[in-house]
């Protein structure tokens, strides 16, 4: 069903018998939040309520056990809910236009994941569980004002920034940071973020200063 570009505020209870609807499209409408009886669309692939004004996303969204595809841009959404971790068949998340600042790390278990877009948000750093994303084909990121991974690391590509986050992950656990030949140029906000690290490695840097 497309709905989009209309007027809606509210959607009818009729909407939810439909039991086998497998594409809803409510863009560009003027919704401000999603009725928990979204949850009642168990066919649903693919759901587009971007350019509404989206405080939050329902909770209930996670437990579509066939959703696809869930785009959500251009809201005022705050947050990502953790129970979207669920959403096991989930191919493309496309946030991006919102004011979202933190990122849950228990998203890392989307191993389904392909495309991610986070542009123009808030988002100051990466949840290093992400890392493990390697079937992540896009990820976007521009017009945040993101310094963890760093800059320099985002501009060498996706695979090299989930390498860096596999990286800073495993220093949890050992307290030696490793960010040898990766170009940075700062390390203050990630020794800011590990300040339990014991041993830094910065070979192949290009450094001026020293943190």
């Amino acid at each position: 069903i497309n709905l989009s570009a209309n007027y809606l505020s509210a959607l009818d209870d009729g909407l939810f018998v439909l039991a086998s609807l497998r594409s809803l499209d409510l863009s560009y409408n003027r919704l401000e939040a999603l009725p928990p009886q979204m949850g009642n669309l168990r066919e649903m692939e693919t759901l587009l309520v971007d350019h509404n004004h989206l405080q939050a996303l329902p909770p209930g969204l996670a437990y579509l056990p066939v959703l696809q595809h869930l785009g959500a841009a251009g809201n005022c959404v705050a947050c990502i809910p953790e129970e979207l971790e669920e959403s096991m068949a989930l191919h493309t998340l496309d946030l991006a236009h919102n004011f979202i600042e933190f990122l849950p790390s228990c998203l890392h278990r989307l191993s389904t994941l392909r495309r991610l877009d986070l542009s123009h948000n808030r988002v100051a750093g990466l949840p290093y569980t992400w890392g493990v994303l390697t079937g992540l084909e896009e990820l976007g990121l521009a017009g945040n004002p993101l310094d963890d991974p760093p800059r320099e690391v985002v501009r060498q590509g996706l695979a090299v920034t989930l390498a860096f986050m596999r990286r800073l992950r495993a220093s949890l656990a050992s307290h030696a940071l490793d960010l040898s030949g990766l170009g940075l140029r700062e390390v203050d906000p990630l020794l800011e973020r590990n300040q339990a690290v014991t041993a830094l490695l910065l070979d192949g840097s290009r450094m001026r200063v020293l943190p």
